[in-house]
């Protein structure tokens, strides 16, 4: 049976790691640079005031450039072997990876619900219909999940401790909270669940399967959901 905390296994999975990590940043720095064009176009639209500022539009660029900045000071943390602050970075690497985490179950929440209300007609933001709790307490009911999500995420971010590494090659995590970041796992995949629930809802009761957001919404949010429980069980 294999240890792994022999000190070559070790060193052999952090060298593979740090590949990986590298591979990673390639693949994601393309998609961010094949995207600039229409983030280009939003903000554009937002400074002209011809697209109206949404929590979405903002969880959006949270999400997507949260992503980007963790996986590079990942890079850093792992490949440069220059003096660094490890705790610093790590604890900034934490902080965007969360933000990434939370960005992407928000904004599936955000899609579940237009299609959930799509059939009422009502704005799941900026609407300035009456409001009942009879017509919106899925809403209310997903905002508060997505609230205690935020929370467990945020206070995670102070859990992680990081050291230079003996041989000074890269920063180590020397001390994390288990059961914390089990809680996490499990918060984050019951409550994507429970979003995707939603979602399904909402497009059965869209009248032609056919549809374009029919496609669109149930190719993006069970691929999303697919890869998101995978990675969270492997975790967990």
């Amino acid at each position: 049976m294999t240890d792994w905390k022999d000190p070559t296994q070790v060193a052999y999975h952090a060298k593979v790691f740090s590949q990986v990590l590298l591979i990673l940043i390639g693949f994601y720095g393309w998609e961010v640079l094949c995207g600039l064009g229409f983030d280009a176009m939003i903000i554009k639209k937002l400074v002209n005031r011809e697209l109206k500022r949404s929590s979405p539009t903002v969880v959006y660029f949270l999400c997507k450039y949260g992503t980007l900045i963790a996986i590079i000071g990942l890079n850093i943390t792992n490949n440069v072997t220059n003096d660094l602050p490890c705790q610093a970075f790590y604890t900034n690497n934490q902080f965007w990876g969360n933000v990434a985490i939370g960005g992407a179950s928000t904004l599936l929440m955000f899609r579940s619900l237009r299609t959930y209300y799509a059939q009422a007609q009502l704005p799941v933001a900026g609407s300035k219909q009456r409001w009942t709790w009879k017509t919106s307490k899925i809403k209310v009911l997903l905002y508060l999940g997505s609230a205690g999500q935020w929370v467990i995420l945020l206070y995670n971010v102070t859990t992680v401790k990081s050291a230079k590494a003996p041989d000074g090659s890269s920063c180590v995590v020397t001390d994390t909270e288990p059961v914390l970041l089990m809680v996490l796992y499990c918060y984050t995949m019951a409550f994507d669940f429970v979003v995707l629930t939603v979602c399904a809802v909402g497009l059965i009761r869209i009248p032609s399967p056919e549809s374009r957001i029919w496609r669109l919404v149930c190719y993006d949010a069970m691929l999303y959901c697919a890869v998101a429980f995978s990675t969270n069980t492997i975790a967990t």
